[in-house]
């Protein structure tokens, strides 16, 4: 939407339908509310960084918070699933971006998901991780100068999200997998998400 009418700006601002609205090089890109499904796997995702990374390495990690730069925020962001920052890249104070260390985007059938990964590399974002909604089938990518490239699993099948030390697996189950988390090396941290 290149221009934003007022009277359908006041309406999402009133319903709260605009919390998931993005601002891409001064374009507004609506997204409707995510799933009961989508929100889950990225609530169980945000409880993993909050009960077992932050308080080993004094990081953060949040939901749906505006991913920019200070030379752009209010032009030009996205809003990732979950941003997960280790302690130097922290906000101080009261802050309306972030330029987290890992972002979490949950992909549902033709959303823009891909799209993004050029953004969050120009604004410093070490790796992105990409969950499958409907299969939990996950991708890890790491930066790569001003690019993505896709990280291999182990011959364990566990994919290393390096910058923070978390190790990600998609275990096979029926018609979709389930996922699982855990500390680099540490599989008594392993979670199911």
């Amino acid at each position: 939407m290149p221009v934003a009418i007022p009277e359908v700006m006041r309406f999402r601002q009133r319903t709260g339908a605009d919390r998931f609205d993005e601002m891409w090089e001064g374009v507004l890109h609506m997204a409707p509310s995510p799933t009961f499904r989508h929100r889950s796997r990225a609530s169980r995702i945000l409880a993993f960084f909050v009960d077992v990374w932050a308080p080993r390495t004094g990081g953060a990690a949040v939901m749906q918070i505006n991913v920019s730069t200070a030379e752009r925020w209010d032009q030009d962001y996205r809003i990732p699933d979950v941003a997960v920052m280790l302690p130097d890249r922290m906000p101080r104070g009261e802050a309306m971006f972030v330029q987290p260390t890992v972002v979490f985007e949950i992909r549902s059938p033709g959303d823009e998901t891909y799209e993004k990964l050029h953004f969050y590399a120009a604004v410093g974002v070490d790796a992105l991780v990409v969950v499958e909604r409907d299969s939990n089938a996950a991708q890890v990518f790491a930066r790569s100068g001003e690019n993505f490239v896709l990280v291999p699993p182990s011959a364990e099948s566990w994919t290393l999200i390096a910058p923070v030390g978390v190790e990600l697996q998609a275990e096979p189950e029926g018609a979709g997998a389930v996922l699982h988390l855990r500390l680099q090396g540490e599989p008594e941290t392993a979670r199911a998400i």
